[in-house]
């Protein structure tokens, strides 16, 4: 099946982007590492504080990477295992809100408004832009599930009826359920 250039460079940019923001989440996570050696003494590295790295690398490493990744990853599977074409405005949609809620997300971390950790620890308080951007890489994350993979499933077994559908696509539909749930 030929995937259509629209959703092919969406599916990279949902590869690339969360890898680029890998560097950041590693580098944050080596420097509590020779904080907590006692290599590093100061609570400040290169104008991040420890609580800001901590945050930062948590959201990125366990939030921002695994959701984003997994959602290009689902858009692989059903595009190679179904052979159904994903509709552009629903990738669109998906990529432009879990992009825009990283990014808001990311402005309240980088500019210390939200040094809350990456459980969002009820007595911590961020900035409103850091719990909208959250909500909004959730919510973009979840819009393929509805709009795109699980009609695409339906349609499927309608056309091929008495075939078993592969186990990535079983998994994947598990996968993101839990995820809404």
């Amino acid at each position: 099946m030929k995937v259509d250039k629209t959703i092919r460079n969406i599916i990279v940019a949902e590869i690339v982007f969360p890898i680029v923001l890998l560097v950041f989440g590693i580098y944050h996570g080596l420097m509590q590492v020779l904080y907590r050696a006692g290599v590093i003494k100061d609570m400040s590295v290169g104008g991040i504080e420890y609580y800001q790295g901590l945050t930062l690398h948590g959201v990125i490493n366990a939030i921002v990477f695994t959701t984003i990744l997994i959602v290009a990853f689902g858009n692989i599977v059903f595009l190679y295992y179904l052979k159904k074409p994903l509709r552009r405005w629903v990738q669109w949609t998906s990529l432009v809100l879990m992009f825009g809620g990283t990014l808001m997300a990311a402005w309240a971390m980088f500019t210390k408004k939200a040094n809350v950790l990456y459980t969002f620890y009820p007595p911590l308080m961020a900035h409103w832009t850091f719990y909208l951007g959250a909500a909004l890489l959730v919510v973009g994350s979840i819009i393929p599930l509805f709009f795109d993979w699980l009609p695409n499933y339906i349609s499927w077994k309608r056309e091929n009826p008495g075939q078993k559908v592969s186990l990535a696509v079983y998994g994947m539909l598990i996968n993101h359920i839990m995820w809404v749930i």
